[in-house]
């Protein structure tokens, strides 16, 4: 986290990450082929739980970081 916060925001970190992660699962996902019916509010609220449950906790993690390494 210290290097990468040298030439990224801590919201850049973040999303790079999720989006690493986000790409590996879909892979498995895929080979997989796991079936599933879910619905727009599944999706909805799917989202709302990426985003507060995984997006936040990596972005204030990425943003302490920040502000304890990189001194401007």
């Amino acid at each position: 986290i210290k290097v990468s916060l040298n030439y990224f925001s801590p919201v850049s970190v973040a999303s790079y990450r999720l989006i690493v992660a986000t790409i590996f699962l879909f892979i498995f996902f895929i080979i997989g082929r796991y079936k599933t019916s879910l619905t727009r509010n599944d999706l909805i609220m799917l989202l709302f739980v990426g985003l507060v449950g995984n997006f936040l906790p990596f972005y204030l993690v990425t943003k302490k970081a920040r502000t304890k390494y990189i001194k401007k």
